[in-house]
């Protein structure tokens, strides 16, 4: 058809009016159908996951949107036990090759058993965990166990991260366990989360390239706590296990003077950096030990840069055993009996076991005897001020 006349002529509304179709009704009839059968359909149509059957359109819905346990079905939000729902999410995005679950739209999350971080067969878990800040509160529903898993201990488990959650106890009391366990995982990440009322704030074991960044642990407001708010491991009897690049960064334990510690580093723990940290209320603000001898089986190359250990109850820092330890800006205060602690002992305890410590700048003090207790071998101190010590004596080091 080339006449441009007749062709406008036909392409225009009253040209489509004019030419019948096989069926009956004219062009212009189908048209105006068009609109209603594409809302119908719409309207109609149940957005479930598991009708989404190409992977390609999977893939962008999880990636693009994230995935959240309310399209999990079942999923109701008075349900007695979120875990399940969660679990079920990460387990899809995990088996779709990655992204995003969503924890956001509820006042509380009651979590009562395990979520579970990775899936066995898959090593990489490409798995981004997030919540909507306090909106978000993850409440554990028991007083023992572990809240958050991310790797068994037996099979390397890459690429988890934690953010944006308020997690805390229940009602009772717990008595045991931690919020996060983390064993044989590396390039894992957690990110502004709070948590309150724990026992043990994190654990992690034979891990690499870990990073705990912007996070609060917090103690009970009442009762007697034993635990340790990040606590990194490695058995020095294992020369497959060890702990590689750690990083704590602008954290805070808070044990409100109810008996927990802050930072334990123990075993074949390598190359730690930990900036921006307070310590408080805590019975030892940083312990590093070991059960094994030699560079290889104790902690060795660890920067503390703008540590602070306040009201510790016994010493702000003990190092049993550790090697290439610096310490720069760092602030370690006892209590000097303040309120209902009466226990502190020296500021800084530096064992036989511990070699190569550097301390520059900073201060040591607030306690009853030594501000830095010095028994380890090359050790040295530029610039520090070690005052305000010495209730029963006055010793320095």
């Amino acid at each position: 058809m080339t006449d441009p006349t007749l062709r406008d002529e036909l392409a225009s509304s009253s040209g489509a009016s004019m030419i019948g179709t096989a069926g009956s009704g004219t062009v212009q009839d189908k048209i105006d159908t068009v609109p209603a059968q594409a809302k119908n359909t719409i309207e109609n149509a149940l957005l479930a996951l598991d009708d989404a059957t190409d992977e390609y359109t999977l893939g962008q819905i999880i990636n693009r949107i994230g995935l959240t346990p309310q399209m999990i079905p079942g999923f109701t939000a008075n349900a007695s036990n979120h875990s399940i729902y969660i679990n079920q999410a990460i387990d899809r995005v995990i088996t779709a090759g990655g992204g995003m679950v969503l924890i956001s739209g509820l006042t509380e999350w009651k979590i009562g058993s395990q979520i579970v971080c990775h899936k066995s067969g898959y090593q990489s878990s490409h798995l981004l965990l997030r919540g909507g800040g306090e909106k978000s509160i993850m409440n554990w529903q028991n007083t023992t166990g572990n809240m958050i898993v991310i790797g068994n201990g037996s099979n390397p488990v890459y690429d988890v991260t934690l953010e944006n959650f308020y997690l805390g106890q229940f009602s009772s009391a717990r008595t045991a366990g931690s919020i996060v366990v983390m064993k044989k995982a590396s390039l894992c990440k957690l990110r502004n989360i709070i948590a309150r009322d724990i026992w043990d704030g994190v654990l992690c074991q034979d891990v690499n390239s870990i990073l705990i960044e912007d996070c609060m642990f917090i103690a009970p407001s009442t009762g007697t706590v034993t635990g340790t708010g990040i606590t990194f491991y490695s058995d020095p009897n294992d020369p497959n296990a060890r702990c590689d690049n750690v990083d704590v960064i602008r954290c805070t334990v808070q044990y409100l003077e109810r008996g927990g510690s802050g930072l334990s580093i123990q075993g074949r723990v390598h190359t730690g950096n930990y900036d921006r940290v307070g310590l408080l209320g805590v019975v030892r603000g940083i312990q590093s030990g070991s059960a094994g001898n030699g560079a290889a089986n104790i902690p060795t190359f660890h920067r503390f840069r703008v540590v602070e250990v306040d009201r510790a109850s016994e010493c702000s820092a003990v190092l049993d055993k550790g090697h290439r330890f610096e310490f720069e800006a760092c602030d370690f205060s006892n209590t000097t009996g303040v309120g209902t602690i009466n226990a502190d002992t020296h500021a800084v305890v530096i064992q036989s076991g511990m070699d190569s410590v550097k301390f520059r700048g900073g201060r040591a003090g607030l306690c009853r005897q030594y501000g830095i207790y010095i028994n380890g071998t090359n050790t040295v101190i530029e610039g520090m001020d070690i005052s305000e010590f010495g209730r029963q004596e006055r010793n320095v080091y």
